[in-house]
């Protein structure tokens, strides 16, 4: 009768133990498939299979299925939703193999530009340190050799920025060959930066 009972109480436990893995991957085949008026909810269920595998202790499946689940038309709150997730995973898998330093310089708030690249980068397998400085001092931290951005040495640098940063754009009754030289002095300028940067810290 003993070995019967533990069999039954075993296969229970077994079930229970796969149940959260059966639901993270029905759920994320549903949410990928979702049309655009399934999606959120689909989206939603998937999130809550995904914490049910990690609080499970089923942090590498949860992982596998977290990556296949980042894609580039992830609007920001279903970013905030899988960042949270991945932040709790950190801890119980193992460091990526590759790594990068990371620096966002932005002429806006790049705070959630930072959140985006973060999940990406987990996704695509990739550890990374990331340096974001203060909105809208881009020239400023190139053009200082002492600043935080070559105290961080980063190997790649990400420039944010918009056409509200163009220093030399023509108004409209410019003509052709006025228009054309604030173009290369618009040109020459940001290369000017590039090349100073490349040169302070030997980042991409």
């Amino acid at each position: 009768m003993l070995p019967s009972v533990w069999m039954s109480l075993t296969s229970r436990v077994l079930r229970v133990g796969m149940k959260p893995v059966s639901d993270l991957n029905t759920t994320l085949e549903a949410a990928l498939c979702a049309g655009e008026s399934t999606g959120k909810q689909a989206f939603r269920d998937f999130v809550r299979a995904l914490k049910a595998a990690v609080d499970a202790g089923e942090w590498i499946d949860a992982a596998q299925a977290l990556k296949r689940a980042v894609g580039p038309d992830l609007d920001y709150s279903s970013v905030r939703s899988l960042a949270r997730v991945r932040d709790q995973l950190l801890d119980h898998i193992d460091p990526p193999s590759r790594s990068v330093r990371l620096a966002v310089l932005g002429s806006f708030t790049t705070t959630q530009l930072v959140e985006v690249l973060e999940l990406q980068l987990f996704a695509a397998g990739i550890g990374c340190e990331i340096y974001e400085s203060e909105f809208g001092v881009v020239r400023q931290e190139i053009l200082d050799p002492t600043s935080q951005l070559y105290e961080f040495d980063p190997g790649t640098v990400y420039l944010a920025t918009d056409w509200r940063d163009l220093a030399h754009a023509p108004p409209l009754e410019q003509g052709l060959a006025d228009v054309k030289q604030r173009v290369t002095r618009e040109i020459e300028e940001w290369s000017s930066l590039w090349e100073k940067l490349h040169r302070g810290s030997g980042a991409r």
